[in-house]
């Protein structure tokens, strides 16, 4: 959850730039030095919209009226149950690629 404040720090590329300049935001220090969160902070009033920009980035190549992220949420719509397995079978791919994970107790599937 931290990383101490070094150049050896192992960074994921996603939305690098957003990550760099709010990290300083979150420093606090304790006696070992000088830590920053590598995670949004839970309470954080941008939070959903952090969520969305990155999410945006890593789904940008599944169109529009196939899924859309609203705040906190992804949303994938179709019309059939083959075109929903196709749907999340790309929408998870890309999320896995981008190093992320999905909480499965969270999830909600064929609603």
């Amino acid at each position: 959850m931290f990383a101490a404040k070094d150049k050896d720090c192992t960074r994921t590329t996603i939305t690098q730039h957003h990550i760099e300049t709010a990290r300083p935001k979150t420093a606090f220090t304790i006696d070992r030095g000088l830590w920053e969160f590598n995670v949004m902070l839970f309470g954080l009033c941008n939070s959903p919209a952090t969520f969305k920009r990155l999410m945006e980035k890593v789904l940008q190549l599944v169109p529009v009226s196939a899924c859309v992220v609203y705040l906190e949420d992804i949303l994938v719509h179709v019309s059939t149950y083959t075109a929903a397995l196709t749907n999340l079978h790309t929408v998870f791919e890309l999320i896995a690629k981008a190093n992320l994970h999905l909480n499965p107790v969270k999830c909600s599937l064929f609603h």
